[in-house]
């Protein structure tokens, strides 16, 4: 792969990782409103949201560190 190439998969990754960090943000609160509003025993998986949303930014986040040690 060329230079200029990884450069723009390293910035398309970091966009990513901003946008599921927002992602995590915004299901945090959701699911805090919900579990505050129906109750623990009802809205409990609404966890699942943040945490999925949390894998999938460390996914992208090993994939920008990985493409960052390949540049050099």
């Amino acid at each position: 792969m060329e230079p200029t190439d990884h450069s723009a998969l390293i910035r398309a990754s970091k966009r990513a990782e901003w946008f599921w960090l927002a992602a995590i943000a915004v299901a945090c609160v959701v699911a805090a409103e919900a579990i505050y509003s129906e109750g623990w025993e009802q809205k409990k998986t609404m966890l699942l949201i943040p945490a999925i949303a949390g894998v999938w930014y460390g996914f992208r986040r090993s994939f920008r560190k990985r493409l960052e040690r390949q540049q050099g």
